[in-house]
């Protein structure tokens, strides 16, 4: 059996036996997912120990573990108005935000940008020179 308690409250949010999961916690918070209507990336399950289990770790019956849903927190009016004005500085210069950030790092345009490590994987070795 896996028993998950609410880390402050001490409130039982799930029991789940042990025949109807076996897996990782990543499984077990998209398992958990729809029953507490939040998503696996807002969860974060600790040990009776106190540390904090990360995705890959594997939960074996019988345990007893701490949940902590993380809360959503909305940007506030000063936030909300800081992005818009960058976005609108950045937006009339360089098209969408983010565009044209190579061009403000010297030395990043490389030639073999645009080159995808598959179409490089697939030529022969020292066909292709590295240098432009």
């Amino acid at each position: 059996m896996i028993r998950i308690c609410a880390a402050v409250s001490g409130e039982v949010i799930a029991v789940i036996q042990a025949e109807d999961f076996e897996g990782t916690v990543k499984a077990l918070k998209l398992f958990l997912a729809p029953r507490l209507d939040c998503s696996r990336f807002r969860q974060r399950l600790v040990s009776q120990d106190g540390l904090e289990l990360c995705d890959y770790a594997l939960v074996l019956p019988p345990a007893n573990l701490q949940m902590i849903l993380l809360q959503l927190r909305l940007p506030d009016t000063k936030e909300q108005e800081q992005l818009v004005a960058r976005a609108s500085v950045d937006g009339a210069a360089n098209g969408p935000v983010g565009a044209g950030w190579s061009e403000q790092r010297p030395g990043y345009n490389r030639p073999w940008r645009d080159a995808t490590a598959f179409s490089s994987a697939a030529q022969p070795l020292g066909s292709r020179p590295f240098a432009a």
